[in-house]
């Protein structure tokens, strides 16, 4: 944890010294979305999570720009069995993923509006807490904490709608796949994005 926050303080570092330079090709920014299971075993074992993001990016020429992507889903909650009361299980996620970005600015109504698909790839960082408690008599409560990272990729869009200058909101949907040990584990992600541009 303590390298993933040198990196970012890192990346602001650099962010901050070429502002006057560079005017108008760094992004920040993040929000709130929601992280939902889909596919195979993982959507059938757990639920969705809140999740929130924040990254960093730097247009290096149009339409492409590269960044670094944070992100964090709160509490997947476990589902209960015939045989096995899983309420007490949970899993949180964080994500460390750079990323390539293509986008397009258009004007709609006065009103810049900025479309765009990413891709990214990186570390996923899964821990798992809490314990099965067997719903059978004379069965044993099953201790659940484990911890592990795996290598994932995520894919996909969105668009940003100008709200003042420097200042965007928009909506963004990705597919997160990561290759975890057990089984592959995808999650579909619609977030909320708040955006400043210097």
């Amino acid at each position: 944890m303590k390298k993933v926050l040198v990196a970012v303080l890192l990346l602001a570092g650099v962010c901050s010294a070429n502002v006057a330079a560079e005017s108008g090709k760094w992004e920040v920014g993040g929000g709130p979305g929601y992280s939902m299971p889909v596919g195979g075993d993982w959507s059938d074992a757990v639920g969705g999570s809140f999740n929130l993001n924040a990254f960093g990016a730097y247009k290096i020429q149009d339409p492409l720009a590269v960044g670094l992507e944070l992100g964090y889903d709160f509490s997947h909650k476990a589902k209960d069995t015939a045989i096995y009361d899983m309420s007490d299980v949970k899993t949180k996620i964080f994500q460390v993923t750079p990323f390539v970005k293509a986008s397009k600015d258009m004007t709609m109504s006065g009103k810049k509006v900025n479309y765009y698909g990413i891709f990214g790839a990186g570390l996923y960082s899964m821990s798992t807490s809490g314990s099965t408690t067997p719903l059978l008599a004379g069965a044993q409560v099953v201790d659940e904490t484990a911890s592990a990272g795996y290598f994932g990729f995520n894919l996909g869009g969105g668009a940003t709608m100008e709200l003042a200058p420097q200042w965007s909101v928009g909506l963004d949907l990705r597919w997160h796949h990561i290759f975890s040990s057990n089984a592959a584990t995808n999650n579909i992600t619609p977030t909320l994005k708040v955006a400043y541009m210097f």
